[in-house]
């Protein structure tokens, strides 16, 4: 059994200024004696994120993260599956993003960005920095 946990949390930058940002995790059952439920999974989840804090400076200015979903995972489909979808308004924000900002997992690959850098998701002139995976208008 898989859970697939969404956050989102507030954050003062450096310069004061007002962020927020996104994060999701994943987590699996150690093995057959252990059965995960929505409250252990939240309660591992948040002994993984207090364990953080003093290792990495990713949280050094987050003040709160609030728990956006719990998505518990009994059987991988074999067809895709929407798992989330956000819309917000106005044009996309000044932002960073990197995969795996803990460092590589030997069994986890991501295929879109160098595994452990930050990526700026916006050039300096506003616009995105990657080519649409898809354009509906084609």
């Amino acid at each position: 059994m898989f859970f697939l946990v969404n956050f989102s949390f507030d954050e003062i930058g450096a310069d004061q200024s007002v962020r927020h940002g996104y994060f999701d995790i994943i987590l699996a059952s150690v093995g057959p004696d252990e059965i995960l439920t929505p409250e252990t999974a939240k309660e591992k989840i948040k002994e993984y994120l207090r364990s953080l804090k003093p290792k990495t400076d990713i949280f050094e200015n987050v003040k709160n993260i609030y728990l956006d979903d719990l998505i518990e995972i009994k059987e991988i489909s074999t067809m895709p599956v929407m798992i989330r979808f956000q819309s917000s308004l106005g044009p996309v924000p000044e932002s960073t993003s990197w995969s795996f900002p803990m460092g590589e997992k030997n069994d986890l690959i991501s295929y879109v960005w160098n595994t452990g850098q930050e990526h700026t998701i916006l050039s300096k002139n506003g616009e995105r920095s990657t080519d649409p995976f898809l354009n509906f208008n084609e």
